[in-house]
């Protein structure tokens, strides 16, 4: 579901030579030219003010909700003057997004207060003024060897700092229920002018990897049978899944409110010694993934022969997330078992599709009932196992 936005990794000397959505260089950009500076066989580009990398897209990402960043940097130069005091933008995401550094290798006397940090930095409207929230953490930059700096965020409000691998900071209420534009991607600062003590970076790779709001949705229903469709068939379609995406959005303040109540802001450094992630988390976590796995192998080979492997999981998912929020789940089942995602000018439309394709859609549509009824049994608290069987849709 998430999509593979940029990556360079620098295997040559030439900059374009990288993967990444359709788009197009800016002339700064063509100065860049890697090299083997810091360490021995590994190319990297310098960036620092007046020098960098801006990638434009030819069609901006809407309704970002997830991002994935990495980026593997040195800071060789270490800088007694001021200007290492600034933060510096080792990767920037049009507007929105600042993958930030502050680098302090060698800090004279005076500034020793001052730790090297990296962090997330969103910028986001409210009203008419746009107003930036944050998290970070301690860092020493080395200078003779590159560091894989990873920032992961979600709408659900969770953040995930680490570094070489390792989880350093994590926070549960990063803006949580926003979504932007993205529209370009840049390390170091190509626009702007050249300026003395300016904080000189050395970049080996970068990845970043993007979730929309509709991601989920496309890829699922690029899993679904493949039939033939009628101009009103098509706009129907489109309705409905306008209609879904709305259902999909009412889903998320109740998540985000799960990881808020069964996990903590937590760094590396300060603790809490317990983890930021109580269990109900960890195993919600992993039942989604095991399920949607499951789900995903059943429609991409169209074998409905073991629904349980998907269903279990599921349930016991389920089960989690009531344990934590009972009224509210009530709530927001009641909400979504009201909805009536097909208009009613395309009623007889997708009746007339689902009787033509019978074969084809009863399996899914089953499946989904069944899941359908296992929501049913917790809230009518029917926690002992003995589900009915699978029921069958009648058109």
């Amino acid at each position: 579901m998430w999509r593979s936005v940029f990556l360079h990794e620098f295997i040559d000397h030439k900059i374009t030579n990288f993967k990444a959505v359709p788009g197009k260089l800016t002339l700064p950009s063509f100065n860049l030219v890697p090299s083997a500076a810091v360490v021995p066989g590994v190319n990297s580009v310098e960036v620092t003010n007046g020098k960098g990398f801006e990638y434009i897209f030819d069609e901006p990402l809407r309704d970002v909700i997830g991002l994935s960043c990495r980026v593997r940097v040195a800071y060789p130069i270490p800088n007694t003057g001021l200007g290492h005091m600034q933060g510096f933008s080792l990767l920037g995401l049009g507007v929105n997004v600042t993958v930030l550094a502050l680098a302090q290798p060698e800090p004279p006397p005076a500034v020793s207060a001052i730790p090297s940090q990296f962090g997330l930095n969103i910028n986001r409207p409210q009203g008419a003024v746009i107003v930036g929230e944050g998290t970070g953490v301690h860092l020493q930059f080395p200078s003779k060897s590159f560091t894989d700096l990873r920032v992961d965020w979600h709408t659900s409000g969770q953040t995930r700092l680490s570094v070489n691998g390792r989880l350093v900071r994590y926070q549960n209420a990063l803006v949580p229920g926003f979504s932007f534009d993205v529209d370009r991607l840049s390390f170091g600062h190509p626009g702007e002018p050249p300026t003395p003590h300016a904080p000189q970076y050395q970049i080996a790779r970068v990845f970043v990897r993007a979730l929309t709001r509709t991601d989920a949705l496309v890829t699922f229903s690029r899993l679904l049978p493949r039939f033939p469709l009628s101009e009103d068939r098509g706009r129907c379609h489109l309705l409905v899944f306008a209609n879904l995406l709305s259902l999909i959005d009412r889903l998320r303040p109740f998540m985000a409110a799960f990881h808020q109540a069964k996990s903590q802001s937590w760094t590396e450094e300060f603790g809490p010694p317990e983890g930021p992630f109580q269990a109900e988390a960890v195993q919600a976590h992993q039942l989604a993934i095991t399920s949607m796995l499951a789900l995903k192998e059943m429609l991409r080979t169209g074998d409905f022969s073991k629904p349980e492997n998907f269903l279990k999981p599921f349930t016991e998912f389920l089960r989690i997330l009531r344990a934590s929020q009972p009224a509210q789940f009530d709530a927001l089942a009641a909400e979504l078992f009201a909805a009536d995602v097909i208009p009613e000018s395309c009623r007889e439309q997708i009746k007339s599709e689902l009787e033509e394709n019978q074969a084809a859609l009863d399996p899914i549509i089953n499946l989904l009932s069944a899941a359908t009824k296992r929501v049913q049994d917790i809230i009518g608290g029917n926690e002992n196992g003995g589900y009915t069987k699978t029921p069958r849709v009648r058109y």
